[in-house]
């Protein structure tokens, strides 16, 4: 473990995760209007920071390619240093769509307006003891497939089976997800994303997790 690796030591810890009030989402959705989401196709959703430590190009090269054949979209939600040259990448291309970044309570029925979410982290050593990226979580509050591409340990989308795992900054990886999950019988789509729904509600409910905070400091 990193910290082991660091203070050259073993000793107890736990480790728990970051979660999302499910309840408080819930009770704050409002009603969007939701004509920037196209729906007459299929559309990979992203929502976050536009910067350096997510791979957002990957996912623009790899639409602008397969919208030449298929009614493939790219739904790219977020602000950031690097969105005008996201923007530029994607040389105008009708399939990829830029949404300014809106209000933390919106941005579930953003998602949920998407067939498939997709993070992707860099190729860094940095990754390989885990991540602790709220966006997980939206992502499955969402209920949509997820494409995770990362070298990363713990992948919450490996081990709550809510998705596809592919390697980071890996095109061609990248492309046959989409298309998996393109040709994918919309049954099945809709059985990966409750699974990660599950996973949300059983580990990352923040209900869930302060009573973890509480057996643990009882235990003190």
């Amino acid at each position: 473990m990193h910290i082991e690796s660091v203070i050259k030591t073993n000793f107890k810890f736990t480790w728990i995760p970051n979660g999302i009030d499910i309840e408080e989402i819930h009770n704050k959705r409002k009603s969007v209007v939701l004509e920037s989401v196209p729906s007459n196709g299929f559309v990979v959703g992203f929502c976050g920071a536009l910067g350096q430590a997510l791979s957002v190009e990957l996912l623009i090269d790899v639409v602008k390619k397969l919208s030449e054949k298929y009614p493939i979209y790219a739904f790219i939600l977020g602000e950031g240093d690097h969105k005008e040259s996201f923007i530029e990448r994607a040389q105008g291309n009708g399939n990829i769509i830029f949404h300014a970044k809106v209000k933390k309570n919106d941005v579930s029925a953003y998602l949920h307006k998407c067939d498939a979410l997709y993070i992707g982290w860099r190729n860094a050593n940095l990754y390989r003891f885990g991540v602790s990226a709220n966006k997980y979580a939206d992502y499955m509050y969402a209920g949509k497939p997820i494409i995770s591409g990362g070298s990363i340990g713990n992948d919450p989308v490996k081990i709550s089976e809510s998705g596809l795992v592919i390697e980071p900054e890996n095109y061609h990886q990248l492309e046959k997800a989409i298309m998996t999950l393109y040709k994918m019988d919309q049954r099945q789509r809709v059985e990966i994303g409750n699974r990660g729904k599950t996973y949300l509600h059983e580990f990352l409910n923040m209900n869930v997790i302060s009573r973890q905070y509480l057996e643990l400091l009882e235990k003190i």
